[in-house]
């Protein structure tokens, strides 16, 4: 046996050994985490998070011990999933993905609450007083977007929640077809099919769909802005697709603002194309006017109704969230005050005062910011029961949570395993030598750009939604 097959199956007993530990010896695994609490209260809801991802490690630990038979076992997988024309295949896969999502949909009551029952809200607002506002005052607290489109559907079909779930069925069918294009476009055949599965039946974003969130909404959107510029792969991309991309993402920004600086990292799709330097920087050029021409109106409309030059004025506060004493590795709101916002101008200054805090604390405790950096990152990529969370165990009520602890366990086991088989595939794209292209170069910086931003602002697992993709 090799030093490095003694070494994988060695970390995968350990992996197997602190899964258990959690079952047995959880209060011990309490005194240890308890410290990552700035006033070590921790929620009971927070302890069975944590309890679940730790319990999860046993399963990317046995397929640790067990490497080579989950390698026979993927291979054989492989050769179905390669033996199919492109056609059947994406018909099945993306058949496949609907049929879940329409599934999740049907069986699952919708459940609103936290920012969910806000976007219905106002998106019941906007369709009957034709503005985006919290019922007395215009607002611009959550991007437009979702409430936007949202409230189009209300205008048909009455305050009807389901509809944006029935849409989310459409936006996840999309997703898998746009997944699907885009790996193509990076690394080829084979692994654009595996994508495609793997975003088809992955359960958090199977779950999802039944959530009323911007994320379906967005990431669709996000991906197809890039696919447009970069399929069909090796062609130089026309100035009108150039501009409907721009348009799109665009919108996408209006869905999510942190895309908003995302044409920065679309510059290696343009430098690998063919063409002298000018023709390549002027599309790119196009882009950058076009999605900012799209974002701009929006700004324009906030600084006349609340004096903010802005998409959304939650990401002050989202930054404070973040980047204060009290801060945690996920949501935990330091002044619940400033969430109980009526007045335009309060609003405005809320935005103000959270950036102005949050800075403040990075600059007096540079130490702490990085340290909960690494934490908000580690929940960011670790934890993806968010989904199961959201709608199935709140809907069970409090006293029946513990019924979809095995689903919980088993949901957040595939995401470790997928996270590994992830972690293997960066590590040969790094060391194999291979070129690399431009949507590769792209896709990579998505991610370290992603990473970045909650690293800055705050984690949590349903964040992670748009870049499963790549």
């Amino acid at each position: 046996m090799s030093r490095l097959s003694t070494l994988r199956i060695a970390v995968g007993l350990v992996l197997i050994a602190l899964g258990l530990s959690a079952l047995v010896l959880f209060d011990s695994w309490m005194r240890l985490l308890g410290g990552l609490s700035p006033d070590g209260h921790v929620l009971s809801a927070s302890w069975l998070a944590l309890r679940t991802m730790i319990v999860a490690l046993a399963i990317p630990g046995i397929a640790l011990v067990g490497y080579r038979s989950f390698l026979r076992i993927l291979s054989r997988v492989d050769l179905c999933l390669q033996s199919v024309s492109a056609r059947t295949f994406l018909t099945a896969v993306i058949g496949a993905g609907a049929l879940l999502r329409l599934i999740a949909v049907l069986a699952i009551p919708i459940n609103l609450h936290m920012d969910f029952a806000a976007y219905d809200d106002r998106a019941w607002t906007w369709a009957v007083e034709g503005e985006y506002s919290n019922g007395i005052y215009p607002t611009a607290f959550w991007p437009p977007g979702w409430p936007f489109f949202l409230s189009r559907l209300y205008l048909v079909f009455g305050r009807v929640p389901e509809a944006g779930t029935f849409a989310n069925v459409l936006f996840g069918a999309g997703i898998v077809w746009l997944t699907y294009l885009l790996i193509r476009a990076a690394w080829g055949e084979s692994k654009a099919r595996w994508a495609a599965v793997i975003v088809a039946v992955l359960p958090s974003q199977v779950l999802f769909t039944n959530v009323l969130c911007s994320e379906p909404l967005f990431t669709f959107l996000f991906l197809l802005a890039i696919v447009i510029v970069v399929h069909p792969a090796g062609v130089r991309a026309p100035v009108w697709r150039i501009a409907i991309a721009g348009i799109i993402l665009g919108l996408a920004t209006l869905t999510r603002s942190l895309s908003l600086l995302y044409p920065l990292l679309m510059i290696p799709l343009f430098m690998s194309e063919d063409g002298s330097r000018p023709a390549r920087a002027t599309r790119w050029l196009l882009l950058v006017v076009v999605s900012v021409g799209v974002v701009v109106p929006w700004c324009i409309r906030n600084y006349n109704e609340l004096g903010r030059f802005t998409i959304s004025t939650a990401n002050g506060h989202n930054l404070y969230i973040g980047n204060n004493p009290m801060s945690r590795m996920t949501y935990h709101d330091p002044d619940p005050a400033m969430m109980n916002v009526w007045d335009p101008a309060q609003e405005a200054r809320n935005d103000r005062i959270g950036y102005g805090l949050a800075f403040d604390h990075i600059v007096k405790h540079p130490v702490d910011f990085l340290g909960r950096g690494v934490l908000k990152t580690a929940y960011l990529l670790g934890s993806d029961t968010e989904a199961l969370r959201y709608e199935i165990t709140r809907a069970a009520g409090d006293g029946r949570t513990d019924q979809y602890v095995v689903l919980a366990v088993l949901m957040q086991g595939v995401w470790f395993v997928f996270i590994l088989l992830a972690g293997r595939g960066a590590l040969f794209f790094l060391t194999s030598g291979r070129p690399r292209n431009g949507p590769a170069v792209m896709i990579s910086l998505t991610i370290l750009y992603w990473v970045a931003i909650h690293f800055v602002f705050f984690g949590n697992g349903r964040y992670h939604f748009p870049i499963v993709p790549m």
